[in-house]
């Protein structure tokens, strides 16, 4: 199994991915930033590494706030989710479960 996520904080998309390469991995990120709701965060999964002409598994998307912590599931066939959320607010879209 590998896949590769990349985030689309409230500004633009990172310039990093990241490459998941056997289950039970977790990867930790660090966001900063004022008014973070305006845009969505935005997080795809791909089987490749992201590139031109690179087709995501599917996308999650949330316009969120605060200071906390966020947690995804990514599953190699299926579209990433919001698993749980603590101390973050969630205006719309993928808003998971609060812990």
């Amino acid at each position: 199994m590998r896949l590769h996520i990349r985030f689309g904080l409230f500004q633009k998309f990172s310039s990093f991915s990241y490459a998941f390469t056997k289950a039970g991995q977790n990867y930790t990120l660090h966001i900063t930033g004022l008014l973070c709701n305006l845009k969505p965060t935005i997080l795809k999964t791909y089987k490749e590494a992201p590139g031109p002409g690179v087709k995501p598994i599917g996308q999650s998307a949330a316009f969120i706030e605060g200071m906390g912590m966020l947690d995804y599931l990514i599953y190699p066939h299926v579209p990433p989710r919001m698993g749980m959320r603590a101390g973050v607010s969630c205006g719309f879209g993928d808003c998971g479960s609060r812990g």
